[in-house]
């Protein structure tokens, strides 16, 4: 039995010797793993970190950029709103220019019918005037053919006894 004993005794030790050797081995691998996954770490724990540092960034710039656009915007407004008074003020103003040409130009309209109708009652005089002329102007053409003749009447016969003495 000694020999049965000897052999499973160095069959336990060399199976102890393998377990001894595998545990030994799967330490190690154990250990660069955990180096491995240590060092994986360490470097996501530097990305997250870097990360949040440049996702903090981005966040300032946005609020940043939201801070003047609302600046901006604000700006904007009371710009439009001061714009929109002017147009209303300049609206007022046009609609008071409007009214004022409006009241100069029904002026000049009765002031031109008013001149339009003393242009029409002296041409209704001078017509009136010229036909009275014309028609003095033909009396007086009448009585002096009738004068004319008279007087040739007369001349004939003054020619008549002016010749009846001389003979």
């Amino acid at each position: 039995m000694s020999m049965m004993n000897h052999s499973i005794l160095s069959e336990y030790e060399k199976l102890l010797s393998q377990l001894v050797t595998e545990k030994e081995q799967n330490c190690i691998e154990f250990n660069q793993k955990e180096l491995k996954l240590t060092k994986d770490l360490k470097e996501c724990q530097e990305k997250l970190a870097e990360t949040e540092q440049k996702l903090s960034a981005a966040q300032q710039k946005c609020e940043n950029l939201q801070n003047s656009m609302k600046k901006h915007v604000d700006t904007l407004l009371v710009k439009m709103k001061s714009y929109e008074k002017a147009v209303e003020k300049e609206k007022q103003k046009y609609a008071t220019l409007k009214e004022h040409a409006a009241e100069q130009l029904e002026s000049a309209n009765e002031k031109l019918m008013a001149e339009e109708k003393r242009h029409q009652l002296e041409c209704t005089k001078y017509s009136s005037s010229v036909a009275n002329l014309e028609l003095q102007v033909t009396n007086l053409q009448n009585r002096l053919d009738q004068k004319t003749k008279e007087n040739e009447t007369l001349m004939a016969m003054c020619n008549e006894l002016v010749e009846r003495f001389e003979h």
